[in-house]
């Protein structure tokens, strides 16, 4: 989230508070983080939106519940926050409302990927590679794939190896691989 436009707030109070709520979460505090986060998440500010979408997924401080979840993750995957499109990525693609839905999971990681958010980078990668919903995608997979694995992504500097080992979208390249 751009904090310095965020509803007329100094963008350094906003930033503060968010980073004492991220350290909280750090440290398992979830309670302390999610009064942080409330508060900012019901003024709408997607990351903090994001932020609760992501503890209801995982049982972070409040008891686990995807309906939550996705009423806080969609608005801030909306309106454009990586993390919270990364997140309903993952909410779809691990099926958290019943079945997965790689190709809903495809738009929201491709999103969050445009933005350079490099573990979206690597599951777009992934899923252009070897899903069950759509014919691979050779050169888009190694795109990402060195996206992320330029931003040290250990799965995608493995894939771009796969991709040359095994010839898929470019030459066979030992070396490279």
């Amino acid at each position: 989230a751009n904090l310095g436009e965020w509803k007329g707030m100094q963008p350094a109070g906003v930033a503060a508070r968010m980073a004492e709520a991220d350290s909280a979460a750090a440290q398992g505090d979830y309670d302390a983080a999610l009064q942080i986060w409330v508060d900012y998440a019901q003024a709408g500010l997607a990351r903090a939106q994001a932020e609760i979408g992501r503890c209801f997924v995982n049982a972070w401080g409040v008891e686990r519940d995807t309906a939550l979840a996705l009423k806080w993750l969609t608005p801030a995957a909306k309106a454009g926050d990586a993390l919270a499109q990364r997140a309903l990525g993952d909410f779809y693609f691990n099926g958290e409302d019943g079945a997965p839905n790689r190709s809903i999971a495809e738009e929201w990681y491709a999103r969050a990927a445009e933005q350079g958010d490099a573990p979206a980078q690597d599951m777009l990668s992934w899923i252009l590679t070897d899903s069950d919903h759509r014919k691979p995608d050779y050169g888009q997979a190694m795109r990402w794939a060195l996206a992320a694995a330029a931003q040290g992504v250990a799965a995608s500097m493995t894939r771009v190896g796969l991709l040359y080992n095994n010839a898929l979208g470019v030459d066979r390249d030992a070396e490279l691989a």
